[in-house]
């Protein structure tokens, strides 16, 4: 019953102040980036398992890092893990945005493997094409439906497997394809925070 006329929208966002932009990015790394709470849904040891698939058939020396933390099953699966292979970097709970930015330049994408909010922007701020899960009615905000699929980021299909490491697979063998999603997911986080959050609500209340 409401009028169109009355209603706006105000995406969330965030505003990093040490971002990556694409043409700092050379598109020769290995690294995949991992931001956010290791919680029940985050779905991180099906990254490890496609990672590690790549790694052992490929003989892709792909590393992983893994910025935050929690205490659910995968996470304790994950430090398990980590203990005894030296490609899972895991950073703890990082505030320092700097140093996130200097992490993410070892890597070439992100991947949030499950329920997904902020970190999509997050990665999107840093050149990292986003990659996540394609149930966007299962995900923690709507954020992640902000990747446009080919075009800003990748979505694979929900827990599959497979699909997520084609599009792994892919986008490290494919630096034109990367190199585009890139900068494309750079142009779209910037057109997120601009104007910001806050202006955007003032705008709507005046």
């Amino acid at each position: 019953g409401f009028s169109a006329n009355k209603l706006s929208v105000a995406e969330n966002s965030l505003t990093n102040e040490f971002r990556v932009l694409p043409e700092e990015k050379k598109g020769n790394k290995n690294g995949i980036l991992f931001v956010g709470r290791l919680r029940e849904s985050c779905n991180i040891m099906l990254l490890v398992s496609v990672m590690t698939k790549i790694r052992e058939l490929d003989k892709i020396d792909l590393s992983l890092h893994i910025i935050g933390s929690g205490d659910s099953m995968d996470s304790k699966l994950l430090r398990e893990f980590a203990g005894k292979n030296a490609w899972v970097h895991l950073h703890g709970e990082l505030y320092e945005q700097k140093e996130i930015q200097k992490i993410s330049r070892g890597c070439f994408i992100g991947c949030y493997p499950g329920n997904a909010g902020l970190s999509v922007v997050h990665m999107m701020s840093l050149s990292l094409p986003p990659v996540a899960h394609d149930r966007i009615d299962l995900h923690e905000g709507p954020e992640p439906s902000y990747i446009k699929n080919g075009y800003n980021g990748m979505l694979f299909k929900y827990s599959d497997a497979e699909d997520l490491c084609s599009i792994i697979r892919h986008l490290h063998a494919s630096p034109e394809d990367l190199s585009r999603l890139r900068k494309n997911a750079f142009e779209d986080y910037t057109k997120l925070v601009n104007p910001s959050f806050a202006e955007r609500i003032m705008n709507i209340i005046e």
